[in-house]
Order: structure tokens, then C-alpha cells, then sequence
């Protein structure tokens, strides 16, 4: 009960405050990297998941580590992969069709 009384008010608190602030449905691109780092962190964290499942009987220390690589590894593979992929140029036919040019 507590914890439904909690998410209502952050709710209508959220509400509040962006019509406050007068954000709209446009504003929502500017999250994107966001949205792409705790994706990021979503995978990191379900990969060292499954590193602490298979090291179970380990000490924690072990544990801990291997863990922590295992998320850093994850987490800075994707974001670097991801910052890569934004700099690529785009292809041919998307910068023709970008410029008003046919792409045939």
C-alpha cells in the first residue's frame, strides 16, 4: 500500500512539474542518450547477473570482482559501440533522401 501511495504522488508530482515547466512529447528526443545508457547498464547488469549465478559457491570477494568486470566490460562495450555508431556517416541513399534528391 505504501509503495502505490509512493508511485501515485511521484506520478502526479511529475505531472505537475512538466506542465509546470511546459514540456511536451517533443522534448522527449532530447532523453535518447539516456534512454541508451540505462539500456547500457540494464545489459551490464543482467550479464554480471548471470556472472554471480554461475560463481555461486565462490567467496565473495571472487564474486565481487568478477562481477565488476563483467558489468564494466558490458557497459563500456555497448557505449562505446553505441558512440561509434552515432559518428558513422550515413549511407548514401539516406543522405540523398535527406536533401530533397531522389535515391533512384
Amino acid at each position: 500500500m505504501v509503495v502505490a501511495i509512493a508511485v501515485t504522488e511521484r506520478t502526479v508530482m511529475a505531472v505537475h512539474f512538466c506542465r509546470l515547466l511546459a514540456v511536451t512529447a517533443r522534448d522527449l528526443v532530447l532523453l535518447r542518450d539516456a534512454g541508451k545508457l540505462a539500456l547500457a547498464a540494464l545489459a551490464a547488469g543482467l550479464g554480471a547477473e548471470a556472472v554471480r549465478w554461475f560463481l555461486g559457491r565462490e567467496s565473495a570477494w571472487v564474486v565481487l570482482g568478477a562481477c565488476g568486470v563483467t558489468f564494466a566490460s558490458i557497459y563500456l562495450a555497448i557505449v562505446y559501440l553505441v558512440t561509434v555508431a552515432s559518428r558513422l556517416p550515413l549511407p548514401l541513399a539516406s543522405r540523398a533522401t535527406s536533401v530533397g534528391v531522389s535515391s533512384r
